[in-house]
């Protein structure tokens, strides 16, 4: 009998590009495959490039009760399922319906209750876990012992990609058990070609179809259909308007003066790298900061206890994530810090000299943590990060003792061996070898991951 996989794809187009791709591929092995579609952008996109088993959503759901029954309801935490989709559209001051969120996640439940009745699924594909599609997916496969499949953009960009059973960020499966690396062999100087692809040969690609940049007709549709005709459900899952989006496009494209690299940098300094405002990371794996705001707070006390306790003269260097350019405004945070000199606040600058130049990183759990271990620097984390491993960074789960941490990297060496050892699994081991923008994927990786789950 054929395996059935399920696609989920919920909230950017183009990552139904790389999913037409596996698409083509698991066909091509005799899977089926279905995807569900929430707007008329990806069900064309799949179209084009061959994927014809879509079911369109904001149609089909429009059927569906939207009130679960008792025992589903027992079974979904929807509050915490929601949380991520709910609290990125309150920070960001969209205006969205609350009970119409929940309604529709009941819905979906109850979709993919019934299609899993008639059509055994056999896998769960999504893009990420933590939008309100996806993390109800993934509860819905755990709550009937199906596997899933998370696939994230790469770590070693442009030419990984992020594929994990389990999760993703810090709900990875990547090992916390500093002894797991202790038989990971590295070649020298491997570390300075990790984007490289290493096995071209072994890479699929499939043939993706050019496709227009602004589908305007699907668009208006979609706007038509839910908007004014109501005939069909609005499953947006973030909700900005657009006059929001006109105003971002706007600030993006301003220059910002009195915070760039022209001013001159200290020669001893930690660097902080802001993260996205809204990004998952912060929401839903920082225990103790919960904002940019919060975090330049928790640094400034904790500097001026280090350079009194320990008599030192170091200065911090943060950087605004670019991703925020247009979306958040830092200037009242400048203003509160204008006079602390040992607090550089910069809005541009190459990442990579601004960690070549540091004495180590502190960070929540950016990705940043992990290309500062790529320079061979401290890392000290403040929040959950999927590299809490203990000799690897310096994790600190009390804030207000963040000095002592400081200390410590400024007074040891980092390990060496452990770092090659961490980073040559993360990037040969763990990721994906392939592009997802282009649709290419190392087969034989894919295939036996596949193979695993399928057969589980």
């Amino acid at each position: 009998m054929a395996k059935n996989v399920l696609f989920i794809q919920a909230h950017e187009a183009d990552k139904a590009v790389f999913f037409s791709s596996i698409a083509n591929f698991l066909q091509g092995k005799g899977i089926h495959t279905k995807h569900l579609t929430f707007r008329r952008l990806e069900k064309y996109v799949y179209e084009k490039n061959g994927v014809f088993d879509t079911v369109f959503m904001p149609r089909v759901l429009k059927e569906y009760d939207h009130i679960l029954s008792v025992e589903d309801e027992k079974k979904y935490d929807l509050s915490k399922l929601l949380f991520y989709t709910l609290k990125l559209n309150s920070l960001n001051n969209y205006s969205f319906d609350t009970d119409n969120i929940y309604s529709n996640a009941r819905r979906y439940l109850n979709f993919l209750k019934e299609l899993h009745s008639s059509q055994k699924i056999d896998l769960i594909i999504m893009w990420n876990d933590t939008f309100m599609y996806d993390s109800l997916s993934k509860a819905f496969a755990s709550n009937f012992n199906i596997p899933t499949l998370i696939f994230e953009a790469g770590i070693f960009r442009p030419n990984t990609i992020t594929m994990d059973s389990k999760g993703v960020n810090y709900g990875n499966s990547i090992p916390e058990d500093q002894s797991y690396y202790s038989n990971v062999k590295y070649e020298k100087d491997f570390i300075n070609s990790l984007t490289d692809i290493k096995f071209e040969d072994k890479l699929y690609s499939f043939e993706l179809s050019k496709l227009k940049k602004f589908y305007l007709l699907e668009r208006s549709k979609d706007k038509l259909f839910s908007k004014v005709l109501k005939q069909e459900l609005d499953l947006e899952i973030i909700y900005e308007n657009t006059l929001q989006k006109v105003k971002k496009r706007i600030e993006k494209r301003k220059k910002v003066n009195g915070y760039s690299l022209f001013k001159e940098l200290p020669s001893r300094y930690l660097f902080i790298p802001f993260q996205v405002h809204d990004d998952s990371q912060v929401l839903l794996n920082s225990p103790y900061i919960n904002s940019m705001e919060e975090l330049v707070e928790i640094i400034d006390y904790n500097l001026e206890q280090y350079n009194a306790q320990y008599n030192d003269d170091l200065f911090v260097v943060f950087k605004e994530h670019p991703a925020d350019k247009g979306r958040t405004n830092y200037s009242s945070l400048y203003d509160k810090y204008k006079d602390n000199k040992r607090l550089i606040f910069m809005t541009e600058g190459e990442t990579s000299k601004l960690l070549k130049n540091s004495q180590g990183v502190i960070t929540i759990n950016s990705t940043v943590g992990i290309e500062a271990l790529q320079q061979y620097k401290h890392v000290i984390t403040l929040g959950n990060a999927y590299y809490n491993i203990n000799g690897l960074v310096q994790i600190c789960s009390d804030p207000s003792k963040l000095y002592e941490h400081i200390n410590h990297i400024v007074n040891n060496d980092v390990d060496i061996h452990l770092i090659n050892q961490f980073i040559h699994y993360l990037r040969f081991n763990y990721q994906l070898e392939g592009n997802w923008r282009k649709g290419s994927f190392d087969v034989f990786h894919l295939e036996s991951t596949l193979t695993r789950l399928l057969n589980s």
